[in-house]
């Protein structure tokens, strides 16, 4: 926990930079619709608040052992952020899953917050995390699907 509150991540996880910027490039894919509207610092400056580093840990050792790393993106202000489900479906060396997730989320600002799984899809890819610590959060606002045309 140390390392992930100094920046720093394992050696079987993606460096906490690159999650965050492969997290802030799928966040821009999903808003295309924003992306040929709006000019690019603009959307970048509102995207950028609620894409975070999501790392994985066994919690049951001292210190925890990093098992999987991705991102995920916050969006509602009590604390609801979607990542995806492999992820969250940690499995130790054996395949069995880990019984003591420690999931720690690395906000842009640089904050570490605590998450917990409140459901998943494996055949969808995608979960739905908890966070611990509200405070200051900035979520994505998602597109209304209705207002899209063919095409968009």
């Amino acid at each position: 926990m140390d390392d992930l509150l100094a920046g720093k991540s394992c050696g079987r996880c993606h460096d906490g930079l690159a999650v965050f910027g492969v997290a802030l490039s799928l966040t821009l894919l999903t808003l295309a619709v924003a992306w040929w509207r709006t000019d690019l610092h603009a959307l970048l400056a509102k995207v950028e608040p609620a894409v975070a580093a999501v790392e994985i840990s066994e919690g049951g050792t001292t210190p925890p052992t990093p098992i999987a790393a991705g991102s995920g993106v916050v969006i509602s202000a009590d604390g609801l952020m979607i990542t995806n489900a492999h992820v969250v479906s940690a499995t130790d060396q054996n395949g069995a899953p880990v019984k003591k997730l420690l999931i720690m989320v690395k906000m842009a600002d640089g904050t570490v917050r605590t998450a917990k799984v409140l459901g998943k899809s494996p055949l969808y890819d995608v979960a739905l995390l908890r966070l611990d610590d509200t405070a200051n959060l900035h979520p994505l606002v998602l597109a209304d699907s209705s207002k899209f045309r063919v095409g968009d």
